[in-house]
């Protein structure tokens, strides 16, 4: 009996957010921001992403999951805590009011997706450990005759070595520096490692290719419209 409540109430908790999903979804054609699209590409690569929302003028965002120490009591509320943090930021920065964008991997905005601008070679993620992580955003270049990437982001400038595996940021504010390793990613992740700075603290690097990103947003695109196309039959 007691397995049937639980199944039940586990139904009923995944059809309300669903629901919630359904009514808070943006819709119509959107464009990202660099740091938009870097953003969602980094909350891709997160252990269980649960929501990542967008303001209607692609600029600012806001995602949430569910950390590997922490699965036990993570509860799905359908987005509404980052929908709620995310208008806040949009609003103090005098931006449009934002929506749901993605719930878990799949995108649910109800247009076609693009990038505005020139886009960089790379899209970079730079996490830093400690008590509060913190996440900065960037870009990337080959260099070298492509055997080295520059990055650039979260006032730091720093070089991934394809050849030695090794990255390094150097010219950074406030005397700021950080090593580390680094291996081939899969999908849309060019690389990723992680190392230590001059304080000690973990450090992540995450590099997304630009084209794979573009391409994966064309090929949503195009089963979004296929789709559309179908129910409007």
């Amino acid at each position: 009996m007691k397995r049937q409540i639980v199944a039940a109430l586990t139904v009923l908790l995944f059809v309300a957010g669903c629901q919630t999903t359904n009514k808070t979804a943006g819709q119509g054609p959107l464009q990202l921001s660099t740091r938009a699209i870097t953003h969602f590409e980094h909350y891709k690569t997160l252990s269980r992403p649960s929501h990542f929302a967008v303001s209607e003028s692609g600029e600012t965002s806001q995602f949430s999951y569910c950390p590997m120490t922490a699965m036990a009591s993570c509860v799905d509320d359908g987005g509404d805590r980052i929908l709620s943090t995310c208008n806040r930021r949009a609003a103090s920065r005098g931006k449009k009011p934002c929506r749901l964008f993605a719930s878990a991997q799949e995108i649910v905005w109800r247009g076609p997706v693009s990038v505005r601008g020139s886009v960089p070679e790379f899209l970079a993620a730079l996490v830093r450990g400690g008590l509060r992580r913190t996440t900065s955003f960037g870009t990337g270049h080959y260099s070298d005759d492509r055997k080295k990437i520059i990055i650039a982001g979260g006032n730091c400038e720093g070089v991934a070595d394809i050849a030695t595996l090794k990255w390094s940021l150097s010219k950074c504010r406030n005397g700021y520096s950080a090593t580390g390793t680094f291996k081939i990613g899969d999908g849309n992740e060019a690389f990723f490692g992680f190392g230590r700075d001059n304080k000690g603290e973990l450090v992540e690097v995450k590099v997304f290719d630009s084209k794979k990103v573009l391409a994966a947003l064309e090929a949503r695109n195009r089963e979004y419209l296929r789709e559309s196309s179908q129910k409007g039959k």
